[in-house]
């Protein structure tokens, strides 16, 4: 596969950018201090957590009054564009 020539200007960044000296700074502070993150939590659990409180959510909506005032003027509308 042939590729392109680097134009000069981005030849030297690249070069600069990940010499060996620029890279070694960050990986050698890592090194003396990792950091560590805590383990993640289940995602399936997370997830049917969630969607069991987003169904939840949705039934209360649906149970409200405003939400069946409007289904029953939908159906009223609905019945009179049939007719």
């Amino acid at each position: 596969r042939a590729t392109a020539p680097l134009s000069p200007g981005l030849a030297t960044h690249l070069a600069r950018r990940f010499e060996p000296l620029a890279l070694a700074p960050p990986l050698l502070e890592f090194v003396d201090a990792p950091v560590r993150l805590p383990p993640a939590s289940d995602a399936q659990a997370t997830l049917s957590g969630e969607l069991t409180r987003l169904r939840d959510e949705l039934a209360r909506i649906h149970a409200s009054p405003t939400w069946r005032a409007s289904a029953w003027a939908r159906k009223q509308l609905n019945k009179d564009q049939a007719d």
